[in-house]
């Protein structure tokens, strides 16, 4: 089988010219400086093109080639320093290839540069080469730092640096391995991380370190009792990988997400002797994530985590994005902070442990994502379990849904509240109930709220509440609640609208896949909604 094509990118003057012939004989296999293929390709110079046809002619003949070469498979490829920006030549090598950003200071690519013959470089040719570089980088460094695979090239020489690189390669091309797995790229501010999705990914979990520059030495898993088989499997690959592997066992349920818990993985930690750049690996539902995350935010000031969630709700949601928190009494997720993940594998083979009770809670969030932005899955989600298989293809295009907005809106300042469909009246719902029940089918009650909500407020078609309802419980998920109150249920929400000293924030629907913001709906309308889910 032929393995995916491999790309250099990096600034001018950060090696990859000279790494890239090394890269490609340790792995023996073709190398093509895109450059130098574009100039044999048109029979002149780059800086030639540039002159006669213009920058934008010479950037459509370089995005043909990526993209060729990306399609071809099993060559490795020195980039141009502008190809990624392209958006789609760099999402299909993000996903489809292995790139690496040869990533270096300034100064040192100053000092490269200097004394070279700048004429054959358009873009740096006139000026201060100082102002030009720093310019550069403000153009191109949203797209390299998006890159998850960053070699640090001020000091290595090539030799070495190849030899890096050949490592990161075999690490990626062994997680692909795994059940076929999937690779997105989550982008962040600070960079990017890989997404791998596929049957056997929690046997990956060495490779995924590898793949982002850990190499073997202590790490601390968290976990809890329930979950020793899928726990053991990411031990027991982990170990075979030479990693030293210290368990730290914490007890489910939404009611010990507390900084008690906490407590316990800071404890495991220093038990561990977890430096800084040592990898805290949770391996759970979204309780277990959310807490171990919170912890590796914190540890240190930041040590890496890697996200391995067991149930439906963590994989297609709570995994996927940097939000780690524990809750107080007052409420959910009121101590928490941003800090996104190294890697995050999802095996969906690991939903065959779980009970049908739990694989329906987790599918309130796959509606959810479907009425937020995607209404071919909300419709495939919606004719309930003995029509739908739960797969990779399923959780992927789940997934996406979430990327395209917390890549959008990464710490929550607008956009990304639309997440919360149905979790406004969700969480009222778990205080009220002292969170006994299941997340998910608070949410899936909160779902029916929203949409009728929408309903009352006129932003939705009569109709649209009925549709939710219908879907919600084909899962056998609760549409209706029994023995609670709208004034108890009113006053949970209450205690976010005070601690926020804002709006009290509702996400509706206007249609499936066109949700809205809305700040302090009439109290009528908020009324309706919760009739709509209370028992009379």
């Amino acid at each position: 089988m032929t393995p995916p094509s491999v790309a250099l990118a990096g600034m001018p003057g950060a090696g990859k010219s000279a790494v890239g012939p090394r890269l490609a004989a340790l792995l023996g296999r073709p190398f093509v400086d895109t450059d130098r293929a574009l100039e044999a390709r048109l029979g002149m110079p780059v800086a030639e093109v540039f002159k006669r046809h213009g920058e934008a002619a010479f950037r459509a003949e370089e995005r043909a080639l990526c993209l060729a070469l990306l399609a071809q498979g099993g060559v490795v490829c020195a980039l141009g320093g502008g190809s990624l920006e392209d958006p789609e030549v760099r999402s299909r090598w993000l996903q489809e290839g292995t790139v690496l950003h040869l990533r270096a200071s300034i100064k040192t690519l100053l000092s490269r540069l200097q004394g070279t013959a700048l004429s054959e470089r358009p873009l740096l040719a006139d000026g201060d080469l100082m102002r030009r570089l720093e310019a550069l980088w403000g153009a191109r460094s949203g797209a390299l730092l998006a890159v998850p695979v960053q070699l640090p090239a001020d000091h290595p020489g090539p030799e070495a640096l190849a030899s890096l690189a050949r490592e990161r390669v075999l690490s990626e091309e062994r997680l692909r391995s795994l059940g076929g797995a999937l690779r997105l790229v989550v982008r962040t501010p600070s960079g990017g991380y890989p997404l791998w999705l596929g049957d056997g990914a929690l046997g990956g979990a060495g490779a995924a370190l590898s793949a982002r520059g850990i190499g073997p030495g202590p790490v601390v898993l968290v976990s809890h009792p329930s979950l020793e088989a899928l726990a053991g499997i990411v031990t027991r690959a982990l170990t075979e990988d030479g990693y030293d592997v210290h368990g730290c066992r914490v007890t489910e349920g939404e009611r010990h997400k507390t900084l008690v818990s906490v407590e316990r993985v800071w404890d495991a930690c220093l038990r561990a002797g977890l430096s800084r750049g040592r990898p805290v690996v949770a391996v759970g539902g979204g309780v277990v994530g959310d807490l171990a995350g919170f912890a590796a935010a914190t540890y240190l000031r930041g040590v890496p985590v890697v996200q391995v969630p067991t149930t439906l709700l963590a994989m297609v949601d709570s995994s996927v994005g940097a939000k780690t928190g524990v809750d107080l009494p007052e409420g959910k997720n009121l101590v928490g902070a941003f800090h996104p993940p190294t890697a995050v594998l999802i095996d969906p083979t690991a939903l065959g442990t779980l009970p049908r009770e739990e694989l329906s809670a987790g599918m309130a969030e796959v509606l959810k994502h479907g009425l937020l932005g995607d209404p071919g899955l909300f419709e495939r989600v919606s004719r309930g379990p003995e029509a739908l298989t739960v797969d990779a293809s399923l959780l992927a295009r789940a997934v996406a849904v979430k990327l395209r907005v917390v890549e959008e809106d990464p710490y929550e300042e607008g956009l990304r509240a639309v997440l919360n469909l149905g979790h406004t009246f969700g969480h009222a719902i778990e205080r009220v109930q002292g969170y006994a029940g299941r997340h998910g089918d608070a949410v899936a009650t909160g779902l029916v709220a929203a949409s009728a909500l929408s309903e009352a407020l006129g932003l939705a078609s009569p109709g649209l509440g009925q549709r939710v309802r219908e879907a919600v419980a084909r899962w056998g998920l609760p549409t209706r609640l029994r023995g609670l109150s709208r004034e108890a249920l009113t006053h949970a929400m209450g205690r976010d609208k005070k601690r926020q000293g804002r709006a009290l924030r509702f996400v509706a629907l206007r249609d499936v896949g066109a949700p809205e913001l809305v700040d302090d709906p009439p109290e009528e309308a908020v009324m309706a909604a919760w009739d709509a889910v209370l028992e009379p």
